[in-house]
């Protein structure tokens, strides 16, 4: 499953390090029995690892309630979104 979410909440920041446009792609799995979620970075950038970490950080702060409902037959499957 790629699918982009567009309706997950947007937060952008800047950097002065040159990271040539680069778009992070993470993966979050929600899990409403333990009211957490995993994320995982789908395509870290090789050379800017701190830019890997503040993406992944992003990416973590989201709760549940942030994220976009699914319906019953997409609940066990992850959500994608691009950073």
């Amino acid at each position: 499953m790629s699918n982009t979410q567009k309706d997950l909440p947007i937060k952008i920041e800047s950097t002065n390090l040159n990271n040539q446009d680069y778009i992070w792609q993470l993966e979050i799995t929600p899990n409403r029995t333990s009211l957490q979620s995993q994320v995982k970075l789908m395509n870290p950038h090789l050379t800017q690892k701190a830019l890997n970490l503040r993406a992944l950080e992003l990416a973590k702060k989201l709760t549940l309630d942030q994220l976009p409902q699914v319906t019953n037959d997409f609940k066990n499957k992850a959500l994608n979104f691009d950073e």
